[in-house]
């Protein structure tokens, strides 16, 4: 059998596989739903109000011709406390910067316009005073108004909370609690990449697939992370595929089959 016959084959599965497994990965459509994953991540991971991680990765694919710089295809993805894909977007314009990545998704679009349906502030555990629900990201991501490239979504983004890591001078004691569980919470999404790439050889070296095509196979492992999450997870996103604590030392350890991957993290901007 010819070596294009397989790659046809090879994308007609993934194909397939998109639709049959689409369920597999599905954002919150209320705001119950969300209060219910917050929720998750509170028992699980002590930071509570938290909707989801967001994390965004360079997929390295085979430069295409006369593409000039554009070689990359970006993911980005919100991830809940349970290790699964609750948002996947995937584009083909490597041009795209790293800080900007945000304002090219689907999700960004569906929050201009209304259509994430997120739950109002309410009380922390605790605590009288109403907060906002949250989500996580690192500095890649511009989501305070003073580094918003184009005036026009200021206002929109007074309206989506961030939250970031007080500085690592003077710290209360509360302080670096808090700093501690903002750490641990993040690394939820890191780790969802890491299992990924540990078992999807995919994402192991580049991909020999032109744009449209790498982000037709990048969907397919997703859906099937999240397929196997689900069926599987004791095996399959094991301590070995990991970063975890060393509650000992405090130190983070590398379970012993991790694997360095061709996922880039996106720069600040």
């Amino acid at each position: 059998m010819g070596r294009s016959t397989i790659g046809e084959i090879v994308l007609e599965t993934c194909e397939a596989l998109n639709t049959v497994l689409k369920g597999f990965i599905k954002i919150p459509t209320s705001a119950d739903e969300w209060r219910s994953t917050a929720l998750h991540f509170g028992k699980k991971w002590n930071f509570f109000h938290c909707l989801g991680s967001i994390d965004g990765k360079h997929v390295a694919i085979r430069k295409p011709a006369n593409s000039g710089s554009m070689y990359y295809n970006y993911k980005m993805a919100v991830v809940n406390s349970n290790y699964e894909f609750i948002m996947v977007d995937v584009g083909s314009n490597g041009r795209v910067s790293d800080g900007g990545v945000m304002f090219y998704t689907s999700f960004w679009q569906r929050f201009l316009n209304g259509q994430l349906n997120l739950p109002p502030p309410q009380p922390l555990p605790g605590i009288q005073s109403e907060t906002p629900y949250v989500f996580i990201a690192d500095d890649a991501f511009p989501l305070s108004t003073n580094l918003v490239p184009v005036h026009t979504r200021v206002n929109f983004i007074k309206k989506f909370h961030e939250i970031r890591p007080y500085s690592s001078t003077n710290l209360t004691k509360e302080q670096q609690i808090f700093n501690y569980r903002l750490s641990r919470a993040r690394r939820v999404v890191e780790n969802t990449f890491g299992v990924l790439a540990a078992r999807f050889g995919d994402f192991q070296k580049p991909m020999l697939l032109e744009p449209k095509k790498a982000a037709i196979v990048t969907l397919t492992c997703c859906y099937l992370h999240n397929f196997l999450i689900k069926h599987n997870k004791k095996e399959y996103a094991s301590r070995s595929v990991m970063e975890y604590e060393n509650v000992a030392t405090g130190n983070i350890q590398r379970g012993q089959n991790f694997k360095n991957s061709h996922l880039m993290s996106l720069q600040t901007a």
